[in-house]
């Protein structure tokens, strides 16, 4: 499941970069399949996989060239996240 997210994001991301630009039609549904995966490696015993998982998509929609106005409202909302997991 991990190199299958992986693999998905980069290629339909190199096939379609213009989708990025969008907020809602580009950017959300990454997002939203991340976090999907990120809730389910929350379930194992230890963390640093969902820590990688996370990371490594978001170098990829850097990479990707996604909007960095998009990338301020992605990290205050994760790190509310990480705050209310504890």
């Amino acid at each position: 499941m991990k190199i299958a997210l992986i693999v998905f994001m980069s290629s339909s991301i190199a096939k379609n970069p213009e989708r990025l630009k969008k907020f809602w039609t580009g950017l959300v549904p990454y997002l939203l399949l991340v976090g999907v995966i990120a809730a389910i490696l929350l379930l194992e015993p230890h963390m640093s996989a969902t820590v990688i998982m996370v990371v490594i998509a978001g170098a990829i929609l850097l990479v990707g060239r996604c909007k960095n106005d998009a990338y301020s409202t992605i990290f205050p909302v994760g790190s509310c996240g990480r705050i209310c997991t504890f």
